[in-house]
């Protein structure tokens, strides 16, 4: 697919959701670029979040403007610091690459900011095949977790929420990934108040501006607003073509690298050493929105569940800048 686009005139790739092929992504524009400079290719990443791919693969050509596991896990980590009642806490993640980077970051980054804390449990599961969780709840319960977080996305994370709340157990669940289209939905009234996620926008979190901006999105759409990384991602790669004065791949990279702009949550910044961008953070916990009885602040519903996100925590951009060990080869900056 990569060959049929660049053979059909293409110089911009945009991609996310998947870090494999991220990964592969990168490796062919690398070959590509090294073999064709005059054809150059640039990859524009929103949601692939392996850390390995602004680290040990880590490309000139490669841009990323979503935060990686290890940002958005020393952002939770640095809100739950905060928070004296947490004091034991359960690890459940699927059984594939992600998960086991998520718990790793998880066992170090309490380990750093909270040594108190007691990791109890953790629980790897095979993707997508568990249809009870409740064998899993029990685990948590019986460990006394107060705290559980999870990297589990789609019906793996519905499903285990849903379980909590027909067992009745206490414990807060900390995601990445409960703010996803579809999520709030299918974990429904069972989320309210229990399910936290780290993002870097929400509907209730945006300027009047962007709010504005998203409810003509879903008139036009029927969808919501979600994906406001990409918006970003234009935004930026607009700028960069500006100031390069060039659509032409190698000088929009060059200009891309140490890029500023405002974004709803704060400024960002293209990192320069790895091509990472770096945000500010939110945690944002799930609440019936103020039409249904909920916080005055959650006025825009989460795809008309009745539900919508309240900002719990803001975090700078420097709390989740994780230290890189990128070892950026860069091609000769245009003449």
């Amino acid at each position: 697919m990569l060959r049929q686009a660049i053979d059909r005139g293409a110089r911009y790739v945009v991609q996310g959701q998947s870090s494999a092929v991220a990964a592969a992504l990168i490796e062919a524009i690398n070959r590509h670029n090294e073999r064709e400079p005059a054809r150059a290719v640039l990859f524009l990443n929103y949601a692939a979040t392996d850390p390995a791919l602004t680290e040990a693969r880590c490309s000139f050509w490669h841009f990323r403007f979503d935060a990686h596991i290890g940002m958005r896990m020393e952002a939770l980590t640095a809100h739950l610091a905060r928070d004296a009642s947490v004091r034991r806490v359960y690890l459940v993640v699927q059984d594939y690459s992600f998960g086991h980077e998520f718990a790793r970051a998880a066992r170090q980054l309490l380990a750093e900011r909270r040594p108190d804390i007691q990791v109890v449990g953790e629980d790897r599961h095979p993707m997508g095949q568990v249809r009870d969780f409740a064998p899993y709840i029990a685990k948590i319960r019986a460990a006394q977790a107060d705290a559980v977080l999870t990297g589990n996305w789609g019906n793996d994370l519905n499903l285990l929420v849903k379980a909590a709340r027909e067992a009745g157990l206490q414990a807060r669940f900390h995601t990445f990934y409960a703010g996803s289209p579809g999520a709030v939905p299918a974990m429904g009234e069972a989320a309210v108040g229990r399910v936290s996620d780290i993002t870097d926008w929400h509907a209730n979190a945006a300027s009047p501006a962007t709010l504005r901006a998203a409810a003509r999105f879903r008139d036009r759409h029927g969808a919501d607003y979600h994906f406001a990384r990409a918006a970003t991602l234009m935004r930026m790669l607009a700028a960069a073509a500006q100031r390069a004065g060039s659509a032409e791949p190698l000088r929009v990279a060059y200009a891309l690298e140490g890029l500023r702009i405002d974004t709803d949550s704060g400024e960002a910044e293209m990192r320069r050493l790895d091509h990472q961008l770096l945000l500010p953070l939110l945690v944002a916990g799930l609440e019936r929105s103020a039409a249904n009885g909920g916080p005055r602040e959650v006025r825009m519903e989460a795809e008309r569940s009745g539900l919508g996100w309240r900002t719990l925590a803001r975090l700078p951009a420097y709390v989740s800048a994780a230290p890189t060990a990128c070892r950026m080869q860069r091609p000769p900056p245009p003449g």
